[in-house]
């Protein structure tokens, strides 16, 4: 199969009542629309037989996986009327659509140091117009299990549930002898798993603590990699014989600051690409044409 990540798309409505709104969620719905009718084309592709090569845009084998990583809306935990066009427009992409939530669409995680921060009232409006908020699916020897990372150190009961969810999945993988990709909205860590971050960086990833307890989770051989989105960015960094890929945003905004790993590809808007078959993992980079803006964080 081939999975292609879709992240922060920051779908909201077109007739805010901020201008700069008005203009920023404009372009955010055309490249949403630009890039399905990209997808359909992927989707629609035959694939190459024989000893040809394979057409770059053609899946390795027969399915095609979209994986959303959050900020679907811009501001639907706020504004649940952003929930139901977003919902629509996924109705529009081909292939096996798989979505979990971010920040903007069902609250920040509790130490993020931002408001509103994750409910149980912003995950039931996300479960009633999108669905649930964790996914897995496994096939050609591989399981791809989608986490809420905004709730990890929420203290809801329903990170308790979701850790023994995952728990389970990967259980189930290792019986399987599959490898295990695992998709969230927002980074467990910026540069290294055992790093101490500024006051100026909690926004980006949960606390050391819940940090620790899901890097020790996700400590199996089992595990290949982990694809987020969130810090509008795109790189892969191999930590422990995993990658974990951060996908850039599809609204076409550029996040920099000090702090983060360099990004060559600041004038590039990519989506992330993972062909996984019975015989291993091949992860490219998808160009879409579209422009990116850099925004400057503290």
């Amino acid at each position: 199969m081939r999975v292609i990540q879709l992240s922060d798309l920051h779908l909201g409505p077109r007739n805010h009542g901020a201008t700069y709104k008005q203009e920023a969620n404009r372009e955010a719905w055309d490249y949403a629309r630009a890039v399905a009718k990209q997808l359909r084309a992927i989707a629609s592709a035959p694939p190459k037989t024989g000893n040809s090569p394979r057409e770059p845009d053609a899946p390795r084998e027969d399915e095609l996986v979209v994986v959303v990583t959050g900020d679907l809306t811009d501001e639907g935990h706020v504004n649940p009327a952003e929930l139901a066009p977003a919902a629509r427009w996924l109705g529009t992409l081909p292939g096996r659509v798989l979505c979990v939530p971010g920040n903007h669409d069902v609250g920040n995680f509790a130490t993020a140091r931002a408001s509103p921060t994750v409910s149980e009232r912003f995950l039931a409006q996300w479960e009633s117009e999108i669905g649930p908020d964790r996914f897995q699916h496994a096939a050609d020897g591989h399981r791809l299990i989608g986490l809420n990372a905004m709730l990890i150190g929420s203290g809801l009961a329903a990170e308790a549930e979701q850790e023994q969810w995952l728990a389970d999945e990967l259980h189930a993988a290792e019986a399987a002898g599959e490898s295990v990709w695992v998709f969230q909205h927002a980074p467990l860590f910026l540069r290294e798993p055992g790093e101490i971050r500024e006051a100026r960086e909690h926004y980006w990833c949960p606390d050391a603590g819940p940090r620790d307890r899901m890097l020790r989770l996700l400590d199996r051989p089992a595990v290949k990699g982990l694809g987020h989105g969130h810090v509008h960015r795109r790189y892969d960094q191999w930590h422990g014989g995993r990658v974990y890929r951060a996908c850039p945003a599809l609204s076409g905004t550029h996040t920099d600051a000090d702090y983060f790993p360099r990004d060559a590809q600041v004038d590039r808007h990519d989506l992330a690409c993972w062909d996984l078959t019975r015989d291993g993992a091949e992860l490219s980079w998808l160009p879409t044409g579209l422009e990116t803006t850099t925004r400057y964080v503290g």
